[in-house]
């Protein structure tokens, strides 16, 4: 995978707002480290792998109401013909049959 700054965007199940956002993807003691920066600010990824043909990874979002526990957001991106990623997150806070927000990933050799 290009180590970088990545650029693309998040789209979040409506009624949220589609943002931009740029990914810095680089290796940190041997481990796949993937920071999301967007407008609300930098979302650090846990268990970044990428295996070839995909890349998997969890973040932590806050909870949907004040006061609720953090939630765990899982992504798999699939890589496509011209070398971007994209794919979906599901929210383990909402049912299996909820809408799906998705993640698509620009490498730093087409931004």
């Amino acid at each position: 995978m290009e180590l970088g700054t990545w650029t693309g965007g998040m789209y979040p199940p409506a009624p949220l707002t589609p943002q931009d956002a740029t990914f810095d993807v680089e290796m940190v003691d041997g481990t796949l480290d993937i920071k999301i920066h967007q407008p609300g600010g930098i979302i650090p990824t846990q268990k970044a792998v990428f295996d070839g043909d995909a890349i998997s990874f969890q973040m932590r979002g806050p909870g949907r109401t004040e006061g609720a526990p953090m939630r765990t957001i899982v992504c798999r991106l699939e890589k496509k013909a011209d070398s971007t990623f994209e794919g979906t997150c599901i929210d383990d806070s909402v049912p299996a049959a909820a809408p799906q927000g998705r993640l698509v990933m620009i490498p730093p050799s087409q931004g």
